[in-house]
């Protein structure tokens, strides 16, 4: 990622999207003022916001979906031309209420133009990102009722403005912005092969992204999120071990031995290739079929991606072991041999597993074989 800078807000304004007491979006008519404490309190969450850890790049879809506005157009008419500001600011926020449902919140939205420049230029030099002179961002902001503000409607000439007024000495209530977006310079998208930075973080569940589709980066700012190589890793071995369970039932034991021993193979390889695994590890042509596209439809578009290191070593750190009746063991790899002794009985043909702990604690259920 590019090294930001200090960041310096041109305009900024504020519409009420509240749909819980309203039919419609309250819209403002005029640039917030940007006193210092609005200043920094925009910064600042500007600043934490585009880099935090959950963020994430995007791509606008093209086209919008039929009756939708198009929100890249929006957004690049406000880049292009200062004196849209206003009036395009209204159309996004009129759209962004078109998407709240009884299960968002109401609040603020925020749309900012910004710069941002190293520490050691000046001000003056009007240089943004990556010292392109003059390379405006857009940022969106949904923002809840803010303990450090509230709000107030001003009449000027016929038109409206919001006023932010300080509460006390804080300038911020210290919390996470939920869901915003920073639109790139149309000079670097390019460059930077993506469009936009999204942080949606009520759309995220044991770090990796939901497949179900979030209101906000869909429907709202109708960009594509891809996986990324955390979440493509995690996606393959979760859902190819699913798949396992749930179609590889009747396979032959050493072919269900071998497929799974294939996911941690394939992981351990500079490249995952999930098709040559699928040729290697099921034999169906139907089966192989419909596991591909179960992944597919999980999100996982690219089948040829770098693993992530931390699931390599996660892989590697542990056995997991499968037996009869839902048998599932999960041990140190370090500690297999000394932990762990196996034997056929030639007479059952069945496998006697002993097991040496010094701790043995019955978690879930009613029996326990050591009582």
């Amino acid at each position: 990622m590019p090294q930001t800078g200090a960041i310096h807000i041109d305009r900024a304004i504020l519409h009420i999207v509240d749909h819980e007491t309203s039919a419609e979006p309250r819209l403002s008519d005029l640039d917030l003022l940007l006193t210092p404490p609005v200043r920094a309190f925009l910064t600042r969450h500007i600043a934490t916001s585009r880099e935090h850890k959950n963020n994430r790049t995007a791509v606008f879809v093209d086209p919008p979906p039929e009756d939708e506005p198009s929100l890249r157009e929006m957004c690049d008419a406000i880049l292009d031309d200062p004196e849209a500001f206003v009036t395009q600011s209204q159309r996004i926020a009129t759209h962004l209420f078109k998407h709240l449902s009884g299960r968002t919140s109401p609040g603020d939205l925020v749309v900012c133009t910004f710069v941002e420049a190293s520490a050691d230029q000046e001000r003056a030099d009007g240089a943004g990102p990556d010292g392109a002179k003059g390379d405006h961002w857009l940022a969106m902001l949904k923002m809840d009722p803010s303990d450090a503000f509230v709000h107030e409607w001003r009449e000027e000439n016929g038109q409206w403005r919001v006023v932010l007024r300080r509460i006390g000495e804080a300038i911020s209530s210290g919390q996470e912005l939920q869901k915003c977006a920073f639109v790139l310079p149309p000079a670097l998208r390019e460059e930077r092969d993506y469009h936009l930075r999204v942080l949606d973080q009520q759309n995220r569940r044991y770090g990796v992204r939901e497949s179900v589709a979030s209101f906000f980066s869909v429907g709202f700012l109708q960009c594509r999120i891809p996986l990324n190589r955390a979440e493509k890793s995690a996606v393959f071995v979760r859902l190819t071990r699913r798949w396992l369970r749930r179609h590889a039932r009747d396979w032959p034991e050493e072919d269900r031995a071998r497929a799974e021993a294939g996911i941690g193979a394939q992981l351990q390889q500079d490249r995952v290739d999930v098709t040559a695994y699928a040729r290697g590890a099921i034999a169906s042509d139907e089966q192989r079929a419909h596991y591909l596209d179960s992944l597919r439809q999980e999100g996982l578009e690219d089948f040829v991606f770098e693993p992530d290191p931390r699931q390599q070593r996660k892989l590697t750190a542990y056995a997991e072991f499968e037996g009869d009746e839902e048998l599932h063991i999960r041990v140190r790899a370090k500690a297999v041999q000394r932990m762990m002794h196996c034997e056929l009985d030639p007479a059952t043909g069945e496998t006697v597993i002993t097991i040496r702990t010094t701790r043995w604690q019955k978690t879930r259920g009613e029996v326990d074989p050591c009582k």
